[in-house]
C-alpha cells in the first residue's frame, strides 16, 4: 500500500495559520431591519440573516421585503459595480446572499405572489461550450425579480424559440466566446427576422462589441436588438422592457466630421489588411467604458476629454485604447497603452503601438512621439526599442519639452522614467512606389522574408504520446495570475489606491487562490492530461503538409511510430493545414516558418492537446446549481486557466525535449509574454483563426483517448481544454492576419 504523505486538510490549516481571519465587522445593531436586511445584501453577509427576516415578517408581507429591501440592496451593488466600487466575486457574494433570503421566504409567499417582472430564454449559441457569461447574467437576472429559463450550451435557434414560446419570454438572450459564435448569431437574428419574429433578443460575449450588435446587426434583425458588456447590461435590458421603455437605440456612430461613409470605408480597408484599428472616443461614456475595460490603465483616462482618447478595436470588438497628450506642437506624449489580456498574445499590443504613433505623426512626419516606460518593466522597454523606439538620456535636448510629464512621473513612481522616442519614420503610413517590394494580395505566390537554411531540431520521437498523472503543484506553477484574477475573477484596480487594491489581493485573493488549489488537489478536481507529437513536415506556398509513414493506419497511427522513418523514402502524405497570410507588412504566413518542399530533409511540427477533465465541468455546474456563485466563478476561473498552466508547461516540455530551451527567460513570468523561442499558435486566433482546422489535429492525435471530443462548431469540450501548433523557428512570434 502506497504511504500517504499529503495531507491537503493539515495543508489548508497550516496555511491559515496565524493569517488574519476577515469578516464582517459592520455594526447594525443601531439599523432598522429593514436598513440591515439591504446592507446585508450589500455586504453579501449571510450570519444573522435568518433572525433578521424572521424580525421582518412580523412588520412586512414577503413579497414587501423582497422588493422594497433586498432589491433595493441589489441595486445598490450594481451602482457599485457599474462604479468600479465592487468587485464581481463580491457581487455574486451579494447575489448568494439574496438567493438564501429569498429561499427563506417563499414559504410565505401565496403562488400568485411568484410572479417574476420579465421572463428571459438565456443559451449559449450552437456548437459553443462555454456558459460562464451567460451564467453570470442569470445569476443577476435571477437575483434581481427576473425569471430566467437557462438553456444551457449548444442551444440551436430552434430550441430557444421553442422555449420562448413555451415560456412567454419577455426576451431571449444569447452568449458565445469566440468570433465564430458571433456568426451563428448572426444566422440565427436573419432566420428570426425571415419568419417575422421581433421578440427582443440581447447578444453577449467576448468577440462582440456594442458598435456591431446596435449598428450593424440592427440592419439585420431591427431595432429590438441590444449589447449586453457584462451581466448588468443584461439586467438594465430587461428592466427597459418591464417598464415598456423598449430597447434603447443606440445613436448613430460617426467621426468628428460627420462622415460615417469615410469612417466605414477605412475600417473595412483595414480589416482587409487585418490588424488593429485605432478611433477616437465618440464621447464620455465611452471613455469610462473603456476605462472600466482597462483596469490598472484607468488612472489615465480619469477626466480626459474623448477627443484625446482612442479606442482600439480588432475586427468588431473594442480591445483596448490609449491616450494622446499634446505637450508641445510638434510632440506627444502616448499613456495608457493597454491590450486586454486575452489579445495581449495576439500581437495586438504592437499593432495599437504602431497605429498611435501614426495617428500622431498624421499632421507632421517628423513629430516627436514619446513614451516613459517602467524601467523594472524590461521586458516592455525591449518590445517598444524591438518596433522602432530609442531610449535617450535626460540631456536630450527634447527631453525639456516633456520635463514636467517626466517630473509628475517621477513622484507618482518614486524613480527615474526610461524615455523612450520614436524612430523617424516610425509609425508613417506610406505606400511603397516600388510594387515589387509590396506583399502580394495574392497570399498563395508570395513567401515572407523569414530566414531559411536553420538547423532543424531533432524530436526525441516521431508519433505521438498520451501523458497522464502529471502533477497538479507543477501545473500551478505555469498559472497566470495576472490572467486569473483581472481576466477571469475580474478583480481590477478600478479606481482604489495600488495600495488599497494589494491590500485586498493579499488579504482576499490570493488566499482565495491557495485555498482552491487545496480543494482541487483533496477532491481531484482537475486532471490533466496531454496527447502530444512530433511529426515530419514540409510547407509548400501557404501549406504545411504532414506525413506518415507508409502503410501506418488504425491504432498504429496513435503512438510512437519507432526507429527508422527519418528516412524520406517511407513518408507519405497525410494531413495539410492551409494557412492565411498577411497581405501587409512582412505578408507572413504559419507556412513560412517550416522546410520547404524545394528544400533537402523534413521539418518537424510538434502538436499537443492538453485537458484537466470533464470533473471540472461538472463541479463548476454544481457550484452553480446550488447558488454558490462566487465559488462558481473562482474555480470556473481556476480551472479554465489551469487547462492554459498546462498547455504552457507543456510547451515548455517540448522546448526541453527538442534541445531549444535554452533560449527561454530565466523568469517563468516572462513565458506569458512569449520569453522563449518560437511560438504555440491555436486556431481560431489571429495567426490560425479557421476553427476547422482543429479537424486535421484530431486525426493526428485522437484525443478522444483523454475525453476531448470536437462541437460541430470544432471547439474543444470539455472547456477546460486547449490545443496548439508549435513551431520552433526563432522568428515566430504572434500576428495578425
Amino acid at each position: 500500500m502506497r504511504k500517504l504523505i499529503y495531507d491537503p486538510l493539515v495543508a489548508l490549516m497550516e496555511y491559515y495559520e496565524g493569517k488574519k481571519i476577515l469578516t464582517s465587522t459592520r455594526d447594525r445593531s443601531t439599523l432598522s431591519v429593514e436598513e440591515r436586511l439591504k446592507s446585508r445584501i450589500i455586504d453579501g453577509d449571510r450570519i444573522g440573516l435568518d433572525d433578521d427576516l424572521a424580525e421582518a415578517l412580523k412588520k412586512h408581507p414577503a413579497l414587501d421585503i423582497i422588493n422594497l429591501f433586498l432589491l433595493d440592496g441589489m441595486k445598490v451593488v450594481g451602482e457599485l459595480f457599474g462604479a468600479g466600487k465592487m468587485q464581481l466575486p463580491f457581487v455574486l457574494q451579494s447575489a448568494e446572499t439574496m438567493k438564501a433570503a429569498v429561499s427563506y421566504l417563499e414559504p410565505f409567499m401565496e403562488k400568485t405572489e411568484k410572479s417574476a417582472k420579465g421572463i428571459m430564454v438565456i443559451a449559449t449559441v450552437k456548437g459553443d461550450v462555454h456558459d460562464i457569461g451567460k451564467n453570470l447574467v442569470d445569476i443577476i437576472l435571477t437575483n434581481n425579480g427576473y425569471q430566467v429559463v437557462n438553456l444551457g450550451i449548444k442551444v440551436p435557434i430552434e430550441q430557444m424559440l421553442e422555449a420562448a414560446a413555451e415560456h412567454k419570454a419577455h426576451a431571449i438572450g444569447m452568449s458565445g466566446l469566440l468570433v465564430k459564435s458571433t456568426l451563428v448569431m448572426k444566422e440565427n437574428l436573419q432566420i428570426m427576422r425571415d419568419r417575422n419574429i421581433s421578440l427582443p433578443v440581447v447578444l453577449g460575449g467576448a468577440a462582440l462589441n456594442r458598435r456591431y450588435v446596435e449598428k450593424d446587426l440592427r440592419e439585420i434583425y431591427g431595432d429590438n436588438l441590444a449589447y449586453a458588456a457584462d451581466a448588468f447590461d443584461g439586467l438594465h435590458f430587461m428592466g427597459r422592457l418591464a417598464t415598456g421603455e423598449g430597447v434603447a437605440v443606440a445613436k448613430e456612430e460617426q467621426d468628428t466630421s460627420g462622415n460615417v461613409d469615410a469612417v466605414a470605408e477605412a475600417k473595412q480597408r483595414l480589416q482587409e489588411r487585418g490588424g488593429v484599428m485605432i478611433r477616437p472616443a465618440a464621447d464620455a461614456a465611452e471613455v469610462k467604458a473603456l476605462s472600466a475595460l482597462l483596469g490598472d490603465e484607468a488612472k489615465y483616462y480619469d477626466g480626459v476629454p474623448s477627443q484625446e482618447v482612442m479606442i482600439a478595436e480588432l475586427g468588431e470588438r473594442v480591445i483596448g485604447g490609449g491616450r494622446f497628450y499634446r505637450v508641445a506642437e510638434d510632440t506627444t506624449l502616448l499613456e495608457g497603452l493597454t491590450i486586454i489580456p486575452e489579445q495581449s498574445r495576439t500581437g495586438a499590443s504592437l499593432d495599437l503601438l504602431k497605429r498611435m504613433v501614426a495617428q500622431a505623426r498624421t499632421e507632421n512626419s517628423d513629430a516627436n512621439v514619446v513614451i516613459l516606460a517602467d524601467p523594472d518593466n524590461k521586458m516592455q522597454v525591449m518590445l517598444w526599442k524591438g518596433i522602432g523606439f530609442e531610449q535617450v538620456n535626460a540631456d536630450d535636448r527634447r527631453v525639456e519639452r516633456i520635463s514636467v510629464m517626466r517630473e509628475e512621473w517621477r513622484v507618482a513612481y518614486g524613480r527615474e522614467p526610461v524615455i523612450l522616442f520614436a524612430r523617424p519614420g516610425v509609425g508613417i503610413v506610406k505606400r511603397s512606389q516600388d510594387k515589387s517590394k509590396e506583399p502580394s494580395t495574392d497570399g498563395a505566390a508570395l513567401r515572407s522574408n523569414v530566414a531559411r537554411d536553420l538547423p532543424i531540431p531533432q524530436p526525441p520521437f516521431w508519433g505521438s504520446r498520451l501523458v497522464e498523472n502529471i502533477p497538479l503543484d507543477k501545473v500551478f506553477e505555469y498559472v497566470n495570475d495576472v490572467a486569473l484574477i483581472r481576466g477571469q475573477w475580474r478583480v481590477k484596480r478600478g479606481k482604489r489606491t495600488p495600495e488599497e487594491y494589494r491590500k485586498e489581493l493579499d488579504e482576499k485573493i490570493y488566499p482565495k487562490f491557495e485555498e482552491l488549489k487545496l480543494i482541487a488537489k483533496r477532491e481531484a478536481l482537475l486532471a490533466p492530461k496531454v496527447i502530444y507529437g512530433y511529426f515530419p513536415c514540409k510547407s509548400d506556398r501557404n501549406r504545411v503538409i504532414v506525413y506518415r509513414p507508409v502503410g501506418f493506419q488504425g491504432d498504429m497511427l496513435y503512438e510512437e511510430w519507432g526507429k527508422g522513418y527519418e528516412d524520406g523514402k517511407v513518408y507519405q502524405e497525410w494531413q495539410v493545414f492551409d494557412f492565411p497570410r498577411q497581405t501587409s507588412g512582412r505578408g507572413l504566413c504559419i507556412a513560412d516558418f517550416f522546410r520547404s518542399v524545394d528544400e533537402e530533409g523534413f521539418d518537424v511540427l510538434p502538436l499537443h492537446i492538453v485537458t484537466v477533465g470533464a470533473k471540472a465541468s461538472q463541479y463548476t455546474a454544481k457550484l452553480f446549481e446550488e447558488g454558490n456563485y462566487s465559488d462558481y466563478l473562482y474555480f470556473h476561473g481556476l480551472s479554465v486557466e489551469t487547462a492554459e498552466a498546462l498547455a504552457e508547461y507543456w510547451h515548455k516540455s517540448i522546448r526541453i525535449e527538442l534541445g531549444i530551451a535554452d533560449q527561454d527567460a530565466a523568469d517563468l513570468r516572462k513565458l506569458f509574454s512569449q520569453g522563449y523561442r518560437g511560438s504555440r499558435y491555436s486556431f481560431g486566433y489571429p495567426a490560425c483563426p479557421n476553427l476547422e482546422d482543429q479537424r486535421q489535429l484530431f486525426v493526428m492525435l485522437h484525443p478522444e483517448r483523454i475525453g476531448v471530443e470536437l462541437t460541430e462548431e470544432f471547439m474543444l469540450e470539455p472547456e477546460q481544454s486547449t490545443s496548439a501548433i508549435v513551431v520552433h523557428h526563432p522568428e515566430a512570434k504572434y500576428f495578425n492576419v
